[in-house]
């Protein structure tokens, strides 16, 4: 969505293409945190007090083009990988399986299929994440939570922390950003 690091769009096409999974770049520029909307010259009355970097209804549009897609692949699974530190109302088990409720009253078609939300980091932390992440062989080194487009990650920015929080409570080293910890 509007101004995400185009390190984050190209990790996960890499990581796409190592899988062998197509990906598919849905534009959806008028996607934009509090912030943005602000300088952009919308009122936003109902946001106010709100992050400035917060995203209305975000998992709700993006869990909904999901659904698009998965009724045209026939996909019988959207999973979304939530932990259990996300905040938000629409980071929850109750929107999911209401989302969950309101897309099988939805579909079409005797063939149709109503895809299940899942949620399998949900009751996780980031660092039981990162170790689950760790033995399944996830290349993080692929990976990119910056909030910033960078040669680097800047390590300073909200995800950058928590990052290099949930990788150091798992007791791995983060491929990404080791250079910024302090050596051992």
């Amino acid at each position: 969505y509007h101004n995400r690091p185009t390190r984050e769009v190209k990790a996960a096409e890499h990581i796409c293409q190592a899988l062998g999974i197509k990906a598919i770049d849905v534009p959806v520029p008028y996607i934009m945190e509090v912030l943005e909307l602000k300088l952009a010259g919308y009122p936003v009355p109902s946001l106010f007090g709100s992050s400035d970097y917060y995203v209305p209804y975000r998992n709700l549009v993006f869990n909904t083009i999901a659904t698009y897609f998965a009724d045209i692949y026939g996909a019988r699974y959207i999973i979304s990988g939530h932990i259990s530190s996300d905040p938000l109302p629409d980071a929850n088990q109750a929107f999911f399986d209401s989302l969950e409720q309101l897309v099988s009253r939805l579909k079409v078609g005797e063939k149709a299929i109503a895809p299940k939300f899942l949620l399998p980091l949900k009751g996780k932390t980031k660092a039981d994440a990162v170790k689950l992440g760790k033995s399944l062989g996830v290349p993080f080194e692929w990976t990119w939570s910056c909030a910033f487009d960078a040669a680097a990650p800047c390590g300073h920015c909200k995800p950058c922390r928590e990052r290099a929080e949930g990788f150091k409570a798992a007791g791995i080293v983060d491929p990404v950003i080791a250079f910024r910890l302090p050596a051992p």
